[in-house]
C-alpha cells in the first residue's frame, strides 16, 4: 500500500473554494493567513462590525491549521504546574480560564465536529509520574477540573474539559461563517510586501486601517522583524486505516512530545517524536522523514495498534525562545500573530479574537493577563 503525503485530515472534507483577489481593495482589517487563528479573527472583526478582508498564499488552513494533531486542550505549551511556576499562580490561572472560556466559545460552532471525552496526559516514567503528579495538584488546588487516570491506556492524568476534533472541517466552517458575516476570503493570494495600513499581493492592493499577520509557522517570513527569538519546527504525523481498538480518550505523553486520537471511524492518527531527533526538526522544510515514520510506527505499534498506515505528513509551526506566543503590534497598524510553540488550537484562536479587541477598544483583558501589563 501507498502512503500518501498528505494529512488524512483532507480525505474527510470536502473544501470550500475561494477566488484569488483580482483587484485593490480598502477595507478596515486585512488578516493575512487563513488557518483558525486568521480565520477566528476575521470572524471577531466581522461580528463587531468592520469590514474585514482574509487572504492565504495557499488554500485556506492548507498549513498547520490543517495538519495538527487535531486535540483541543486548555491552557498553554507549559503544563499547568509549569506555567504558574513561571508566571505565578494568578497569572497562570486567569490564562487557564481564557482559554476554557475561547472553548465554550467554539464548540458550540462546531457542533458535530468537536469530541468533549476529555484528554489523558500518561507518562511511563518515574519522572514523567511524578511530574503529571504536579499538573494535577496545581490543576485541583486552583478549582479547574482533573482526575487522575489508572486505566487501559495508561497510567496519568485526566483533563474532562480537553476533547479533539477535525482540522480542516474546524477551518471550513469558520471560513462559511465568515463568509456569512459578511467577510471576503480569497485563497492563492500571496501578501508580496506587508507595510503599515497596506498588503500588497501580485494582483491587487488591500488598503487597510489593521492588518494582522497569522502565519504561525511563517511569521517571520512575512515579517521579518519577528525574526530574532523564533525558530521554525517541523512536526510529522502518521494514521492508519480502521482499527478495532478502542482508544477512548485522545492522549499525549513523554511531556506532550508523543499524542494522538482515534477517530469515530476507528482510523488513529499520531504525531511527535521530535525528541527523539531534535535539531533535525528545525526546519522550514516540510518534507516527513524516515526516522520519524520508524518511531511513529514503532509508538503506534506500543498502544496496540495493528491497522496499516496510510499517511505521513508534516507542517510547519514556530516556537519562541521564552515559550510564549507572539500577539503584538509590529509596525504603525501592522499586527502579528503567531509561534504558538506546539499548541495554537485554542491560544490561537483567543489570541485571534483579542488582538480583534485590541484594535477596536485599544485593549483587551486577555493580552492584558496573558502578557502580565
Amino acid at each position: 500500500m501507498s502512503i500518501k503525503g498528505t494529512a488524512i485530515w483532507e480525505d474527510t472534507v470536502e473544501r470550500l473554494q475561494f477566488p484569488a483577489l483580482d483587484s485593490n481593495l480598502e477595507v478596515d482589517l486585512c488578516v493575512v493567513g487563513l488557518g483558525a487563528s486568521g480565520l477566528r479573527a476575521v470572524m471577531h472583526a466581522a461580528e463587531r462590525g468592520l469590514k474585514v478582508v482574509g487572504i492565504d498564499g495557499g488554500v485556506i488552513a492548507g498549513a498547520a491549521a490543517g495538519r495538527n494533531g487535531g486535540l483541543m486542550l486548555a491552557g498553554t505549551a507549559d503544563f499547568y504546574n509549569d506555567a504558574c511556576e513561571r508566571l505565578g499562580d494568578d497569572r497562570a490561572a486567569k490564562i487557564y480560564q481564557h482559554t476554557l472560556d475561547e472553548m465554550a466559545h467554539v464548540v458550540p460552532l462546531l457542533e458535530g465536529n468537536v469530541r468533549m471525552t476529555g484528554v489523558l496526559r500518561t507518562e511511563d516514567t518515574d519522572e514523567g509520574l511524578a511530574e503529571a503528579a504536579k499538573h494535577l495538584a496545581a490543576l485541583r488546588r486552583d478549582g479547574f477540573p482533573v482526575e487522575a487516570y489508572d486505566g487501559s491506556q495508561g497510567q496519568g492524568i485526566l483533563i474532562p474539559t480537553d476533547g479533539s476534533f477535525h482540522p480542516v472541517d474546524r477551518a471550513m466552517r469558520f471560513a462559511q461563517l465568515a463568509t456569512q458575516m459578511g467577510a471576503q476570503l480569497f485563497e492563492s493570494t500571496v501578501a508580496t510586501d506587508v507595510r503599515p495600513h497596506e498588503v500588497r499581493t501580485a494582483d491587487g492592493v488591500i488598503s487597510a486601517r489593521h492588518v494582522l499577520v497569522a502565519t504561525d509557522g511563517f511569521l517571520k517570513r512575512v515579517l521579518p522583524a519577528l525574526a530574532d527569538g523564533v525558530r521554525q519546527v517541523r512536526l510529522q504525523m502518521i494514521a492508519t486505516e480502521p482499527d478495532a481498538i478502542d482508544l477512548k480518550y485522545p492522549s499525549y505523553t513523554h511531556f506532550g512530545y508523543d499524542y494522538w486520537q482515534q477517530r469515530p471511524d476507528g482510523r488513529v492518527a499520531i504525531g511527535g517524536g521530535r525528541h527523539q531527533v531534535k535539531e533535525s526538526e528545525f526546519t522550514d522544510d516540510d518534507t516527513p522523514t524516515r526516522e520519524l515514520f520508524e518511531y511513529l510506527e514503532q509508538r503506534l505499534r506500543s498502544l496496540g495498534v495493528t491497522a496499516a498506515i496510510t499517511h505521513h505528513w508534516a507542517a510547519i509551526v514556530s516556537y519562541t525562545d521564552n515559550e510564549q506566543p507572539i500577539a503584538r503590534e509590529v509596525m504603525p497598524g501592522v499586527w502579528g500573530l503567531g509561534a504558538f510553540n506546539g499548541t495554537g488550537n485554542v491560544v490561537g484562536t483567543m489570541l485571534g479574537r483579542a488582538l480583534v479587541d485590541q484594535m477596536i477598544d485599544g485593549r483587551s483583558q486577555i493580552l492584558s493577563d496573558f502578557y502580565g501589563e
